[in-house]
């Protein structure tokens, strides 16, 4: 089965209100059962900060250059590379 969302909430509207996916409908197999949700039949829809076709790739901070995340938002720096975008090199 999968997840749907209702809406946002929180101070900002980020955060996702997620309710089970619609009765009788079963998203498309292999979708992430937390960070996907349908609404049809076969679908596979992406709660935020999640991404790709079954809603298992977390999206980097906006403006990581050479990171990458484990979890949405994150900008995990490469070697060799620092700062909160990974965007200044380490010179040996």
């Amino acid at each position: 089965m999968g997840l749907r969302a209702a809406g946002l909430i929180g101070c900002c509207c980020l955060l996702p209100i997620v309710l089970p996916a619609a009765p009788g409908i079963n998203c498309r197999t292999g979708c992430h059962p937390e960070n996907g949700f349908c609404e049809f039949p076969s679908e596979c829809r992406c709660q935020p900060g999640w991404q790709g076709a079954l809603c298992n790739q977390c999206v980097p901070f906006p403006g990581c250059l050479h990171g990458s995340c484990a979890k949405p938002w994150q900008c995990i720096c490469e070697e060799g590379w620092v700062g909160s975008l990974c965007d200044i090199v380490i010179d040996f």
